[in-house]
């Protein structure tokens, strides 16, 4: 390759990275209703329900099978039947698999991360990744603030797993508030 033709591919190369979509996968809102598969009774006043999303379910709301990629996205609803606020803070989640042990909740950066590892997302546009995490952001679960007496909110967690589990049959979401805690089963989307 001569001189020229080097300069050529190199400004090619330049132009292609400089256009674009403007995003490493379509992340949609949640739906206006959430998927309730079991709500918890009331803990401290808080009732809570989570629907773990299977491959075709992350699809629809990551463009990207996220079970295979290792992360399994739990969505969370919190609903305050308390007369005092509750805040978010006080409220932790752990995912269990089905032998038992506890699983790593990740960030929405982690989470993003391991996707775009699995399909192999090495060059990309800063704004696009930027813009793609922010949208993960967007729809993940606060962990601050409160919930008003009466009110709800919900989001989506993000929890490592293998690889090996995209059967998604097992899991369970251990939700602890002030010292108490309830177990909701997982099972994929309905």
């Amino acid at each position: 390759m001569n001189v020229r033709e080097s300069i050529f591919a190199a400004i090619f190369f330049l132009l292609l990275l400089s256009t674009g979509c403007g995003r490493l996968y379509r992340v949609t809102p949640l739906p206006k209703e959430p998927v309730r598969t079991i709500i918890s009774a009331p803990v401290n006043g808080l009732e809570v329900a989570a629907t773990a999303l299977d491959g075709d379910r992350s699809l629809e709301q990551f463009e990207a099978n996220l079970p295979m990629a290792g992360v399994l996205a739990v969505e969370v609803v919190i609903a305050n039947r308390a007369k005092m606020p509750i805040s978010l803070e006080s409220v932790q989640y752990t995912l269990v698999d089905p032998g038992g042990q506890t699983t790593t909740r990740l960030t929405p950066e982690l989470a993003l991360r391991r996707v775009m590892k699995f399909y192999g997302n090495r060059i990309y546009q800063i704004d696009a990744h930027r813009d793609t995490l922010a949208d993960y952001h967007k729809i993940a679960l606060l962990e601050r603030g409160v919930v008003e007496s009466g009110r709800e909110t919900r989001g989506v967690l993000f929890f490592a797993i293998s690889r090996q589990a995209p059967l998604l049959s097992g899991f369970s979401l251990a939700v602890r508030v002030d010292g108490q805690t309830v177990s909701l089963p997982l099972d994929k989307t309905p």
